[in-house]
């Protein structure tokens, strides 16, 4: 269900249209504007509540569904619930079942954008050039959303840039209807039909897939699935593609992922023919590590000794910045004070005060 990222994406934005009608659910009544998007049997409207918040509607019509998918909407409503009081997450507000009408209607917390937006407008921008710091942001920001799920025994299984919603800057998972939980005691759990996203599936999930024997009956889901959708993300950020998109075909692309022998490229430099640091792309190998049970978990890739996420000067009380962000933060300090610099004498002084410090904090 792509369409809801893109769908609670625009409902944040409030346009001059006049209400069409009124929606109640439950026991709250909604202002009832345009439909945003639409999928399958769900359609997404923008909504706003009693208290003028701007939500997103999703109403599912569950008339002749069949059972697989009626059974991934009462997951997402579940684990929804499980998790509405989990930061990284976006929070169901509401949630009613009409049998009578044979609808669901799910009113849901919405953001300004997505992940997979964000990455393609900047990444597709004349001149666009790697910003580690970007990256670095944005990564910490995915593992600890993931790592909340994982916390609660969920595993998402279908992790891709389109299912993390920007909510004020911030990134928050979105589609859990293909998620489900996984006992404490293994890593492992199953699914009865194929689903996912194959530039983001793993090769244990696509195995099970494309088995003789199973003949697509299995498909083996756990914590290291997460992992590895985490690690195709990561790639997507730091070379403008994930690690098999360069595969034509569906067919071909699948067997290569789940070939062991496969060598996944690294380039060491990455968009715009910026150098990739070591460490990050260690993060990257460690997270598409073919054998599910040698990658890390969301809490090793948030431990300090992770030095891409905690570069060494960080660790000793310092901090990276770049001439371009000492430049708007000069701009904006300036801005406060009784003569604000021109922007070209603002952008010398930055130049000077960077250079200054740089001398002072790189060894020569």
């Amino acid at each position: 269900m792509a369409f809801v990222a893109t769908a609670t994406r625009r409902a944040a934005a409030v346009g001059e249209r006049q209400v069409a009608r009124k929606i109640r659910v439950k026991d709250t009544s909604y202002d009832l504007f345009e439909m945003i998007g639409k999928g399958g049997n769900a359609k997404v409207y923008r909504v706003e509540t009693p208290s003028h918040k701007m939500c997103a509607l999703k109403q599912v019509n569950l008339h002749d569904m069949d059972k697989p998918t009626l059974n991934s909407i009462k997951s997402e409503i579940d684990i929804l619930q499980k998790l509405n009081s989990v930061d990284g997450v976006v929070h169901l507000t509401d949630w009613e079942l009409n049998e009578e009408k044979e609808t669901l209607s799910m009113v849901m917390e919405c953001g300004q954008s997505d992940l997979l937006s964000m990455i393609k407008k900047e990444n597709n921008r004349p001149n666009a050039r790697l910003n580690i710091e970007t990256v670095r942001r944005y990564w910490k920001q995915m593992l600890e959303s993931v790592a909340n799920i994982h916390r609660q025994g969920i595993v998402h299984s279908d992790i891709k840039p389109a299912n993390f919603l920007v909510s004020n800057g911030l990134l928050k998972l979105i589609d859990f209807g293909i998620a489900g939980a996984v006992n404490d005691d293994t890593i492992n759990i199953t699914r009865s039909e194929q689903i996912g996203t194959p530039n983001y599936m793993s090769p244990e999930a696509l195995r099970d897939v494309n088995s003789p024997i199973l003949k697509g009956k299995l498909i083996r889901f756990g914590r290291p699935t997460d992992i590895w959708s985490l690690g195709c993300v990561l790639y997507l950020m730091v070379y403008n593609t994930t690690p098999f998109g360069h595969i034509e075909g569906i067919a071909q692309k699948c067997l290569a992922i789940i070939n062991p022998r496969y060598k996944i490229a690294y380039p060491e430099t990455g968009i715009g023919g910026v150098a990739v640091p070591p460490e990050l792309i260690d993060a990257m190998k460690q997270c598409l590590r073919w054998q599910q049970n040698r990658r890390p978990t969301v809490e090793d890739l948030l431990s300090e000794e992770n030095e891409f996420l905690w570069p060494r000067e960080k660790k000793d009380g310092l901090f990276s910045v770049s001439q371009e962000s000492l430049g708007r933060l000069l701009q904006g300090i300036t801005r406060e004070s009784h003569r604000p610099l021109e922007r070209r004498e603002a952008e010398e002084k930055s130049r000077e005060v960077y250079e200054t410090m740089h001398a002072g904090l790189v060894p020569a």
